[in-house]
């Protein structure tokens, strides 16, 4: 009952939990002693805590075992109630709905917040907000927490509490501000934002190099190699390798089929004014085309010529 399980969330025992929660050893006897409860009352307890205190971990997936791991003698079941009171963080939805469907599969009734509205913020309301603002009445404001339009509102509250919005700046990534004591004001800006650490060295996450990886993952590559004289002149049997484009048992035929494409665009080349470049993008479009009508995806494709 409710006496039982805020005797049980006393200031004191918060101790006790650490422990257990540390997986320090603790015996039952002291544990219960210290509590001042049965051992039926504080099982009873913490199977109603469940569902105020569930806590969606990174292991998202392993979560509905972790449960039955720290705490052995609770196990979820039919009849039991699991309350989110927390939406997901954005990119996590399919993580989190994950744990709510293994609940379900338990025979547990989930309640989250497109069911209910049981959503407890951990950012402060506006309320909040303007009890700090007149507890602090500040003289500059720069307000940092949360996306454009949830600095721009903040904006707007502290306007509303009697700043003068020349004294407040909307900070962008990577803007200088420059305070004094009479003034606060924009002082231009410095590169920043997100970088990636590639192996030793720094990236940029519109480099060409990731675009690349990306188009080697999901459509595979496919070079062809081809035997020209320096007149141009050859015997047009392109050598085909791809990885990542078709299966096992469509690969001969796909080489075969891609072989007297190119041939055939050769042979339909003006090769008399032999442009190494103009060859290879002619080939490049051909094969490009070909492979995707054949399977529908677009690899990487490098030309090769190899001069005789």
């Amino acid at each position: 009952n409710s006496k039982q399980i805020e005797a049980l969330l006393k200031p004191s025992n918060a101790k006790i939990f650490m422990k257990i929660k540390k997986n320090r050893p603790i015996s039952e006897k002291t544990l219960f002693n210290d509590l001042g409860i049965s051992k039926n009352t504080f099982f009873n307890c913490i199977h109603t805590l469940i569902s105020l205190n569930l806590i969606v971990k990174d292991e998202k997936d392993n979560y509905i075992r972790n449960i039955d791991y720290e705490f052995p003698k609770v196990k979820i079941g039919e009849g039991d109630v699991v309350i989110f009171s927390a939406s997901p963080i954005p990119g996590n939805e399919k993580a989190v709905y994950n744990v709510i469907n293994a609940l379900y599969k338990k025979g547990a009734d989930v309640i989250y917040d497109e069911l209910a509205e049981v959503h407890a913020s951990g950012h402060a309301c506006q309320e909040e907000l303007k009890t700090i603002h007149a507890l602090t009445n500040p003289k500059f404001f720069i307000p940092i927490h949360g996306e454009y339009r949830h600095l721009k509102r903040h904006k707007e509250l502290a306007i509303s509490m009697g700043m003068n919005s020349r004294d407040i700046i909307m900070p962008e990534l990577g803007m200088q501000v420059e305070m004094g004591e009479n003034y606060i004001k924009q002082a231009g800006f410095v590169t920043a934002g997100i970088r990636l650490v590639d192996g030793y060295g720094l990236g940029d996450l519109e480099s060409n190099v990731l675009k690349e990886r990306k188009q080697l993952s999901e459509e595979g590559i496919c070079v062809a190699v081809i035997n020209m004289s320096s007149s141009g002149e050859g015997g047009f049997e392109p050598f085909i390798i791809t990885r990542g484009v078709v299966y096992e048992k469509e690969a001969e035929a796909f080489t075969e089929d891609a072989r007297s494409v190119i041939a055939s665009a050769l042979r339909e080349q003006d090769l008399r004014s032999f442009d190494p470049n103009e060859i290879k993008a002619n080939i490049k479009k051909v094969l490009s085309n070909f492979i995707y009508k054949r399977t529908k995806r677009r690899p990487m494709i490098l030309t090769i010529l190899l001069m005789a």
